[in-house]
């Protein structure tokens, strides 16, 4: 992941501090009001959970260098200019913030098992690996009620997809992907998050089959015909570059970033 936060090649930059000096008062409620308004509501929505806004600030206060860092961010952001170099450094700071909030409750008791497989999910989504069959999301179970339903199929099945090993192709391999892509594609229910994660899969799976494809090319498909392999990854890049710049939270945006340039770094 360390790899994916160099948005436009800028990496982070930051002080790394083993032992950050204590937090004032002052320095708590900023911490506490930037979480609360740029970040819990955009990874609450992403990974459709609540854990975030309820959880996420006291785990938050009680580890020091996760803190500091986003106190970092907090007055790195405050200075900010439209400079285009300013601009990347802001943009790299903040999808390793975003990764960093993203993956607390993997280390928190307060998390459930169903949250933490879908971080697993997506990490392994957008870095282009491979997640272990056996951390599939378990699909829902028969009476369980609408939209929860429509929640547990979508992970269930973005993760089945990120689970198959589309670099080893055979007949079950298409089957899986295929299978996984038409369900998604059926329970978008006009979420942004869903939207984004599945566009992210199509390209993945496209993209990564596709010698020619770079994200940093301009794709021109042979045709509208909604089936053709080219059309469905010019339109899935174009979402995913979209809300790279306009997605309604900056945790989208980021993730977004994040997906585009894992794609570039696998076509080096």
């Amino acid at each position: 992941m360390d790899d994916l936060f160099s948005l436009n090649e800028v990496p982070p930059q930051y002080q790394k501090r083993e032992a950050p000096p204590s937090l004032t008062e002052a320095q708590q409620t900023e911490i506490t009001d930037f979480y609360l308004y740029h970040f819990a509501p955009g990874l609450d929505r992403l990974l459709e959970t609540d854990w975030y806004s309820r959880h996420g600030l006291s785990y938050l206060h009680g580890h020091t260098q996760l803190s500091d860092y986003v106190l970092q961010c907090a007055e790195r952001f405050k200075s900010r200019t439209d400079e285009p170099h300013d601009i990347d450094q802001i943009r790299s700071l903040e999808a390793r913030l975003v990764w960093l909030l993203a993956v607390m409750p993997r280390s928190s008791s307060s998390a459930s098992l169903e949250l933490v497989g879908r971080i697993d999910v997506l990490e392994n989504l957008v870095t282009g690996q491979f997640l272990d069959p056996s951390r599939v999301p378990s699909p829902p179970q028969p009476g369980t009620e609408q939209p929860r339903y429509n929640e547990l199929a979508f992970w269930h099945n973005l993760g089945r997809f990120t689970a198959v090993r589309d670099d080893r192709p055979d007949h079950s391999t298409a089957t899986g992907i295929r299978d996984s892509l038409g369900a998604m594609r059926g329970i978008l229910a006009m979420l942004e998050n869903r939207d984004v994660l599945y566009s992210i899969a199509v390209a993945r799976h496209i993209g990564g089959r596709m010698p020619q494809f770079h994200p940093n090319r301009h794709l021109v498909a042979s045709s509208n015909d909604p089936n053709d392999e080219l059309n469905k990854l010019k339109i899935a890049h174009q979402f995913v570059e979209s809300e790279d710049q306009k997605g309604t939270t900056q945790v989208i945006q980021r993730i977004c970033g994040m997906s585009m340039r894992s794609w570039a770094l696998q076509k080096q």
